[in-house]
């Protein structure tokens, strides 16, 4: 993606900018007043005052064609619901010059899109998507005497759509992990604050060395700040991926840290994991004092870039 379309989509935003308010002029004409819109691939486009008069049925050109590179250009994701694209009607502004399969819009009674079985168009039930169409094009590699490869064409149609309130609302909901994770980063600042005490000043006591007379009294306050420190940051890892969980899902579907979200040592993974270690080698204290300070120091910078 280009810089200007990554800066327009990333960092200004996407949607419409200003204009592009729609109305019923009358019972058979719906207009889409001018203006600017970003779409979600960061192409800033524009479009005149439009009154369209009918509405025929609508089919990205990337469904049909499945080649890779129509299949990037042209399917949209979001249209397809168990591998059929949804039902999606195009508004035409084509007054009396309608073709085949082209529909006068009637506001009050509805559309007839089907004489046979009478199924109708009622436009209170939908909703109008503006959609920039991208379809790619093999260029001949020959013309006349000129046969060098000329590449691939991307051609882009703006189309004024109609899409089921409900399919819109289904479409929103689906994507509202990715659209809302920046409500749920600025909750960082809320997070958990694991830290691991210092060793001499335990239960905020200020324990000199010089007061320690045997090794086990050393050992015994060691092993209390490591297991009362891995509580703490196995509780904090467990909330923080529940608050990032829409930047981390594709990473990790499910919370790495489910285990070590109690507080009770024994029913905390983590802990209960460092605990048993230390108990069993007791040189390893120093070493899972360390980690847990290092988990602590890592959690740190990974909230403050996210936040």
């Amino acid at each position: 993606m280009g810089q200007d379309r990554l800066t327009r989509s990333h960092l200004l935003g996407v949607g419409i900018v200003c204009g592009l308010t729609v109305e019923f002029l009358d019972n058979s004409t719906i207009r889409i007043n001018s203006g600017v819109g970003i779409t979600s691939h960061g192409y800033m486009v524009s479009m005149p005052t439009t009154n369209c008069t009918h509405i025929w049925q609508y089919t990205d050109p990337g469904t049909l064609d499945t080649t890779a590179y129509e299949a990037e250009a042209g399917t949209y994701p979001p249209f397809n619901k168990d591998d059929m694209q949804i039902t999606l009607w195009e508004l035409l502004a084509v007054g009396d010059d309608a073709g085949p399969d082209m529909y006068p819009i009637d506001k009050d009674e509805g559309t007839v899109v089907d004489e046979e079985t009478g199924e109708k168009v009622k436009f209170q039930n939908y909703c109008v998507l503006l959609y920039l169409e991208m379809e790619d094009q093999d260029l001949e590699d020959c013309f006349g005497d000129d046969c060098e490869e000329n590449g691939v064409q991307r051609n882009l149609n703006w189309r004024k759509l109609l899409i089921k309130k409900a399919d819109l609302e289904a479409i929103i909901e689906e994507q509202r992990p990715k659209v809302d994770w920046v409500d749920e980063v600025t909750a960082s600042q809320n997070l958990l604050d694991p830290y691991v005490e210092r060793l001499g000043y335990y239960n905020d006591k200020n324990l000199s060395l010089a007061n320690y007379n045997r090794f086990g009294e050393l050992a015994k306050d060691y092993r209390s700040i490591i297991k009362n420190a891995a509580v703490r940051v196995g509780q904090a890892l467990h909330e923080s991926y529940k608050k990032f969980e829409p930047l981390l899902s594709d990473l990790y579907p499910s919370n790495p840290f489910s285990e070590c979200e109690k507080g009770e040592p024994k029913n905390n993974k983590l802990c209960s994991q460092i605990t048993d270690q230390v108990n069993s080698q007791p040189e390893a204290e120093q070493y899972a004092y360390d980690f847990l300070k290092d988990l602590v120091d890592a959690y740190e910078e990974f909230r403050d870039v996210a936040s």
